[in-house]
């Protein structure tokens, strides 16, 4: 069985001759595999596209461990990171810095939440571009209420202490970070970016919120809405919850044994 993640589009996009080898490749691969797997419907439906055999594919989404989510999100942070977790709202992201998570377009909505409400912006995750966000942010005299704190072993605690999270992605495989946000009762703006993000949150302002791929204007004013109304932020909260367990470990591992 060959499983596909989320660096699917990247790579088969990629023009040239690396792009040509990559394809050929993959698709030769799993057509000689006995079956395909793809982490989310829109990989699946893109291998397909690729000349990968439709009867051999399947999607399975990603698990997540809820309950030692659960247990990571009990630990305390340190005392110097607690500065970081006050009072005010404070809206967190998790992911590395690269183009695929177009930090830019969270500042730039973040910048514009700021302007209404005094908040603070958490990221996790490091990568090449951190310095160039770290410039944005001082550009538009944000930097004091924005923090860069690094990759963490231990995402989930943070995530316990934050109010909101936000995915600003322009293109994911299957976003697990939106699964451990639900898992540690945050609610979640995201863009509805290819592929997943709509595969987990069900409906609109319900589980979670959509808004569109590169657009600062409806992420902020989504950002603004669940600061302002506490009973949407904690009813979706409550929601997301609730829909996170349909992939808990336990049913994952019931699908791979059945497609198996």
């Amino acid at each position: 069985i060959v499983s596909f993640h989320s660096n699917l589009s990247l790579m088969f996009k990629e023009k040239g001759f690396y792009g040509f080898i990559i394809r050929l490749i993959s698709t030769k691969l799993s057509n000689f595999a006995n079956g395909v797997i793809g982490v989310s419907n829109g990989i699946v439906k893109e291998l397909a596209e690729y000349s990968v055999k439709k009867n051999k594919l399947k999607a399975i989404h990603n698990p997540i461990d809820i309950e030692k989510i659960l247990e990571l999100s009990k630990e305390p942070i340190n005392q110097d990171e607690k500065k970081f977790f006050t009072k005010k709202p404070t809206m967190i992201a998790v992911g590395r810095f690269v183009t695929a998570k177009n930090y830019p377009l969270l500042i730039k909505a973040f910048h514009k939440v700021l302007q209404k409400i005094d908040c603070r912006l958490v990221i996790l995750g490091g990568g090449q571009k951190m310095d160039e966000i770290k410039k944005l942010c001082k550009s538009l005299n944000i930097q004091n209420s924005v923090s860069f704190l690094g990759w963490k072993k231990n995402p989930y605690k943070y995530l316990k202490k934050s109010s909101i999270y936000i995915s600003s992605s322009l293109w994911e495989g299957f976003p697990n970070s939106i699964l451990e946000a639900m898992a540690c009762s945050l609610p979640v703006i995201a863009t509805d970016c290819p592929h997943g993000v709509s595969e987990i949150i069900t409906k609109n302002s319900f589980d979670g919120i959509l808004v569109p791929v590169n657009d600062a204007d409806s992420l902020y004013r989504s950002m603004l809405s669940l600061i302002k109304d506490k009973n949407k932020a904690n009813t979706i909260a409550k929601n997301g919850r609730k829909r996170v367990e349909a992939f808990s470990k336990q049913i994952a591992i019931q699908k791979y044994i059945d497609y198996i």
